[in-house]
């Protein structure tokens, strides 16, 4: 599986977040603080972005500081912010055609100026191929994580 049909699925399961928060975000089991509205609020941008296949907006969620390490000891399939940029999700906005996702936010803990999203997703989409259309399909549960940078949550890894 390349880097590109990997992150799809992830890319997806932000696509379609909703906010899920001691008081709780309605409908959730998290806490309703600033920080967390933030988080899940970013990922209802991440929703639209997805939907629109709008790489720029999508950028503008993603901090420099992001690395991938694939969860695999190869540093061979390691990338940072700049493949991301120029290769993954070119590549994948291109690629993607109907995206149909339902997600859910199970936890988001913050401490200090670094934060976690838990969540699990189920994706399926319309991969438009040069050898023809192909519907892929995801169940999985996924960590992003975040890091303040000039008081905005910005994704770091996870993606």
């Amino acid at each position: 599986m390349t880097n590109q049909t990997r992150l799809l699925p992830l890319l997806l399961a932000l696509a379609m977040s909703q906010a899920c928060a001691h008081t709780l975000v309605e409908g959730t089991q998290i806490d309703d603080n600033d920080d967390n509205r933030e988080i899940l609020a970013m990922l209802d941008a991440v929703q639209t972005a997805m939907q629109k296949q709008d790489q720029e907006m999508m950028l503008t969620m993603i901090s420099e500081l992001y690395f991938e390490d694939m969860g695999t000891p190869n540093p061979q399939d390691d990338y940072g912010f700049e493949h991301l940029r120029d290769v993954i999700l070119p590549t994948t906005m291109k690629v993607a055609g109907k995206i149909v996702l339902n997600f859910r936010v199970h936890d988001i803990v913050v401490e200090a100026d670094k934060a976690h999203a838990d969540i699990r997703y189920s994706s399926r989409a319309r991969l438009d191929l040069a050898s023809g259309a192909l519907w892929d399909s995801h169940k999985e549960f996924n960590r992003l994580q975040f890091q303040r940078e000039q008081g905005k949550w910005l994704i770091t890894r996870g993606l």
